[in-house]
């Protein structure tokens, strides 16, 4: 419903329209693709939700088959789903709902988004296919922008660095407990986090969750060498020590990147304990 919404024609950053919702969305959906999609109740959570899926996962796979993409036909072109557009369609459809919510959004509000909490949970995977993310940029610049309220709301629905932690538990949004710039390598995002590293320089060998990382302890934690790299050439602490006094070499090590582990040591990484 949300997705039906959304005005695809303004470029990277999609405006969302409330008006444009349909009365009967689901009607309007199966109507046009009867044979393809269903109407399932899924129970997730204690509680049942209704979820419109493809009728066979055979469907699935013929759509996105390279088979069927080859045939160059009036029915391939209007059906054939790419996975790199789909994803970076789905990742903009995210962003454009956590960007249109504002500050006085409440847990009772956001039921009237049913996309806001699949966004906030994964919107950065999505970003992570491919080169999905760099059609999004402008989205993420906006949503990282610590002057605005979307970096907090999105928090406060769901947080990558503490995901046991509900919104429904918190009352209003709670100031932010790192950089922009931790939290966007917390979700290996290459292309924001370089942006906020140059950017906020400064920012580079910040602590933040109470004292346990800098972008560049997250970055090895996660085997992002890319990641790793740009934020030493940045002028990032090798050898800054956590609260348990680990290093960034020592969690590429404890995590097993062994290829990661080496490149610190070849950096100049002091290697004693």
């Amino acid at each position: 419903m949300e997705i039906l919404a959304f005005d695809f024609k303004l470029g990277a950053i999609l405006k969302f329209h409330k008006d444009w919702w349909l009365k009967n969305p689901v009607k309007a959906i199966l109507s046009a693709c009867s044979t393809l999609l269903s109407v399932v109740d899924v129970k997730m959570h204690h509680k049942t939700s209704r979820v419109i899926q493809f009728a066979h996962f055979t469907v699935k796979e013929f759509l996105t088959s390279r088979q069927f993409a080859e045939k160059h036909d009036n029915i391939s072109c209007h059906y054939h789903i790419s996975m790199s557009p789909a994803h970076t369609f789905i990742m903009q459809a995210c962003l454009g709902v956590l960007l249109h919510l504002d500050k006085n959004i409440t847990s009772w509000g956001l039921m009237e988004f049913p996309l806001a909490e699949y966004a906030a949970k994964n919107w950065f995977e999505h970003a992570h296919f491919g080169d999905t993310s760099q059609d999004a940029v402008e989205g993420m610049r906006q949503l990282f922008d610590q002057t605005k309220p979307h970096l907090s709301i999105w928090l406060w629905i769901y947080d990558p660095t503490a995901p046991w932690m509900q919104h429904n538990q918190v009352k209003g949004l709670s100031p932010l407990c790192g950089t922009p710039l931790l939290y966007a390598t917390s979700c290996s995002l290459f292309d924001i986090a370089k942006i906020l590293a140059v950017e906020h320089p400064l920012g580079v060998n910040s602590w933040s969750f109470q004292e346990a990382s800098t972008a560049l302890h997250l970055a090895s934690a996660n085997d992002h060498v890319d990641l790793v790299q740009m934020l030493i050439n940045l002028g990032a602490n090798m050898s800054a020590k956590a609260e348990d006094r680990l290093t960034a070499l020592h969690l590429a090590s404890r995590h097993g990147h062994v290829d990661l582990a080496q490149m610190l040591t070849e950096r100049g990484t002091n290697v004693a304990p």
